[in-house]
């Protein structure tokens, strides 16, 4: 995925300040302000990003986001915090924040689609010839190009974004029983005015599901996967062991 401006730690030396005991967390694509600091303990559950789980504090910067925020967040070893729903998903530990476990923020072809994954934003690419296979899709680069013969192209790579969303969907298939486009991947956002932890045992994922199959032996194309998504770090402490 295509990282976010704010990937850089910020400098640790403000951790004292008073801006670290304010309650506006965020200095990158995302800035949101709560109406009291985050506190408490957050155990993250097994799906994120649902109506329920976002909060209902955020008075300025979470248009069109689902936020949850505590003290500290932790996801276990072993376990699985699945995103989804239409709304990037951003988490704020004004603390720390620390994940063993996964972070699951991608689409799949079995198991539905990223938070907000699909933007509406994306370049079309072109379109597949009859037993052509369609383009995978673009985000921060290019998406791979159809199989021949007669392979669609993929449309352009998105610039950097001012936004948080999600990726790009690939493109269905040539044929009249062409393979289905695979969704891009969901959006998510990782805030703390202290330290970011993801274990060795820990990931945050946010990949493009893969596409379909023709179904009409060689005279219908497969379609093309989707673009990973975005993910975005923000703390003065990172500490990366696991995948992003």
């Amino acid at each position: 995925p295509l990282p976010s401006p704010s990937d850089a730690p910020t400098d640790a030396s403000s951790d004292t300040s008073d801006a670290d005991n304010s309650s506006c967390y965020g200095s990158g694509v995302v800035q949101i302000c709560l109406g009291a600091r985050a506190q408490g303990d957050l155990e993250l559950p097994a799906t994120l990003g649902g109506q329920a789980s976002c909060s209902a504090d955020v008075v300025s910067g979470g248009a069109g986001l689902c936020v949850s925020a505590a003290g500290t967040i932790t996801l276990t070893a072993g376990s699985t915090a699945r995103a989804s729903g239409s709304l990037p998903v951003v988490l704020i530990a004004h603390d720390l924040m620390t994940i063993a476990g996964t972070v699951d923020a991608g689409s799949h072809r079995s198991g539905g689609s990223g938070p907000a994954a699909n933007f509406s934003g994306c370049n079309d690419g072109g379109v597949p010839a009859t037993d052509g296979g369609g383009a995978g899709g673009s985000f921060g680069g290019l998406g791979g190009r159809g199989g021949d013969p007669g392979g669609a192209v993929p449309g352009a790579a998105l610039v950097e974004p001012t936004s948080l969303h999600g990726g790009c969907a690939g493109h269905d298939g040539g044929g009249l029983e062409a393979g289905r486009f695979g969704s891009g991947g969901g959006a998510i956002y990782l805030i703390s005015k202290g330290r970011i932890s993801v274990a060795n045992t820990g990931a945050v994922t946010a990949s493009g599901a893969g596409a379909g199959t023709g179904e009409d032996g060689n005279t219908s194309g497969g379609g093309g996967g989707g673009a990973g998504g975005m993910i975005g770090l923000e703390a003065p402490a990172l500490e990366i062991a696991g995948p992003v």
